[in-house]
């Protein structure tokens, strides 16, 4: 017989109060261990283990790449101390982590010079950080200036060896050129015979802290630099045959070009049919008997009556002081200086040299990208620019974020580059580009490319300060995405830009190219000065160039706009500023399924307030508020697509 209790038919014991009373009393201890239980198997284990100070490695002029970098100055012995370049910086931190890992931060703080004065570090290449080379969200790794605005990354090259010629005569014979002029001012002369192959072109010079004027004519008119210093073409075209490949023609009045003999660096700026962008083209011959300009073709839309162009690079049209000019035949280089004095230490002359400073290169094909990686507090200068190519698509700049995510670039100035501050690309994302200060650049602030598959998206651009933009290059903008989605461009100040404040395309070329820019957003920024030197334009532009590429989902939300211009030229070349067809916020091409709400708009004269193109659809324009002049423009009262237009005033 089985004398075994039955357990299944067995009563559950009641809880008594004093069992009950000794567990909520171990309760506490119990939840605590569950909870670090949770921690250890769930989060990442670099949080665990113990927390390592910042490493830091220090870049100084009086370093050596042979050191550790761990020393702010030499060591007594003088065989250790801080690192003498990015690069080394580099290097040494890939050491680190093959050795140990990634097990703290890393900060690369690049020294200013004695007492806080500011110390300039001339790049020999651009520093190029690949997917070996990055941090991780609880390691990022730092490049930073010992204090903002006192170290300065720059991609030229100093001019040295300066002379300056006692005699006029001394010229034209130094120059080989019998039809210089006399001028008022100091000719002075550097001989680069023995490091002119260092840089490629000579297109950009520093001195001091603005660019020199290449020699040009007529004179660049620095107040107003889209309506004066210009000739008008009578008429253009392109060439059917040439023997140096493909060709264009400008007609222009007799007698107003100088007589030029030598035309070795001589090129042609135009700013060819509606006046949308400029090119930069080789002059291969002028005849001034019959008023032709030929030169190499520089874009599918010919030259105008009524086109302004200048013309520049010779040594012959060098007549006003700040000009300067390269004879590549000769290597040498010569400034017209108003000031006995010149150079000085505290005027450098700098030959724009690297077309970029710092590149984040991941692989994207696979997979590999580069990661947390923080760029802070520089000052970048001296990038040179690609001067051919597409016109519509200029994308120099001094940063590269080219399969790069969850980066920063913060705290930076960038100032007198040949393109722009910030290039992305190659599915860049989750990276910010904040509180910086953007001015006297050859191109625009941030511009981002690529195609649907490899697009930038979820990139935030905020808080900057953008001014002065465009200087070489007109078809540009603060913020100009060609392609890109889910982008936040938010709390900028974007001022005195020739193009738009800020411009968000979509594009079809065929079947294979394909750029749709989708839900990204645009709010509460400044923008003042916009479309200063081009027609038919927005100083907040979306385009579609094409139905099946409609851009949707983007907001235009709680934004500043005001002082916006547009300009266009008759046939005479006389600049009007009627009829540009420029506006505050411009939903142009095939744009759709938008929202434009809260923004206030200030209207002068000419420009008109919302504008749009016959294939938009379905956007809403609610509670904007515009504010005139005399009279309100007469436009924008038609319905485009439900719920277009209410509420505003």
């Amino acid at each position: 017989m089985n004398t075994q209790p039955d357990k299944t038919n067995r009563p559950v014991k009641p809880f008594v109060f004093k069992e009950l009373g000794a567990m909520v009393g171990l309760c506490p201890f119990i939840l605590a261990g569950i909870c670090l239980l949770n921690l250890w198997v769930f989060l990442p284990q670099e949080i665990y283990a113990e927390t390592k100070p910042t490493k830091i490695l220090y870049v100084s002029k009086l370093g050596s790449d042979d050191w550790s970098g761990t020393l702010d100055v030499p060591s007594p012995a003088g065989n250790d101390g801080p690192l003498r370049t990015l690069e080394g910086a580099k290097q040494a931190i890939r050491v680190l982590k093959k050795r140990d890992g990634l097990q703290q931060a890393i900060e690369v703080v690049v020294l200013a010079g004695a007492y806080g004065e500011r110390e300039t570090y001339y790049l020999e290449k651009p520093l190029l950080l690949e997917p070996e080379d990055s941090g991780s969200e609880t390691f990022p790794i730092i490049y930073r200036a010992e204090e903002k605005g006192r170290v300065i990354l720059s991609g030229g090259k100093p001019i040295q060896g300066w002379q300056r010629l006692e005699e006029w005569g001394d010229l034209k014979e130094l120059a080989g050129v019998e039809s210089l002029q006399a001028l008022e001012g100091d000719v002075w002369v550097a001989d680069l015979s023995t490091v002119a192959d260092e840089i490629e072109r000579y297109q950009l010079l520093r001195v001091g802290n603005q660019w020199g004027v290449r020699a040009r004519h007529p004179n660049y008119n620095p107040e107003n630099p889209h309506t004066q210093g210009m000739l008008i073409a009578e008429d253009g075209g392109h060439l059917k045959e040439s023997q140096n490949g493909p060709a264009s023609f400008i007609c222009f009045e007799q007698g107003t070009i100088p007589p030029i003999t030598d035309l070795s660096d001589t090129e042609v700026n135009v700013r060819p049919g509606e006046g949308w962008f400029n090119f930069i083209a080789p002059v291969r011959e002028i005849d001034f008997g019959k008023g032709r300009l030929i030169h190499a073709k520089g874009s599918y839309m010919k030259t105008e009556a009524g086109n302004p162009f200048f013309i520049t690079g010779s040594l012959e049209l060098m007549d006003e002081t700040g000009e300067w000019c390269f004879d590549s035949r000769r290597a040498k280089l010569f400034y017209l200086a108003g000031d006995a004095e010149f150079p000085t230490d505290t005027s450098p002359v700098v030959a724009a040299n690297l077309d970029r400073l710092i590149e984040l290169r991941g692989d994207l094909e696979n997979g590999r990208y580069v990661e947390h990686v923080h760029i802070n507090d520089f000052i970048f200068t001296d990038t040179d620019y690609q001067p051919r190519g597409n016109a519509f698509e200029k994308s120099d700049a001094a940063i590269w974020l080219s399969a790069a995510r969850f980066c920063e670039v913060r705290g930076n100035e960038f100032r007198w580059l040949g393109g722009h501050a910030l290039r992305l690309e190659n599915d860049a994302s989750d990276n910010k580009f904040n509180n910086n200060d953007l001015h006297d650049l050859g191109q625009g602030g941030v511009t981002m490319i690529g195609t649907e598959e490899t697009q930038p998206y979820n990139n935030e651009i905020a808080g900057n300060v953008m001014e002065r933009l465009g200087l070489i290059f007109i078809h540009v903008g603060g913020v100009y995405i060609r392609s890109g989605s889910n982008n936040r461009i938010i709390n900028n100040t974007i001022t005195d830009i020739p193009r738009y404040g800020i411009g968000i395309m979509s594009f079809k070329h065929g079947e294979d190219e394909i750029g749709w820019s989708r839900s990204n957003i645009v709010e509460r920024n400044d923008i003042r000065r916009s479309n200063q030197g081009t027609p038919d334009s927005g100083a907040i532009m979306v385009y579609s160039g094409h139905k099946d590429v409609a851009q949707q989902d983007t907001v235009i939300r709680q934004n500043l706009v005001r002082d916006f211009v547009g300009i266009r030229r008759d046939r005479q070349g006389n600049v009007l500023t009627e009829g540009t067809k420029t506006f505050s916020i411009f939903l142009s091409g095939f744009s759709s399924h938008m929202t434009v709400e809260d923004n206030i708009v200030v209207v002068g004269e000419g420009p008109d307030r919302i504008g749009y193109s016959d294939g938009v659809r379905d956007n809403v324009i609610t509670k904007n508020i515009f504010v005139f002049g005399e009279e309100p423009p007469q436009n924008l009262t038609k319905e485009m697509g439900a719920g277009y237009w209410r509420e505003n005033r």
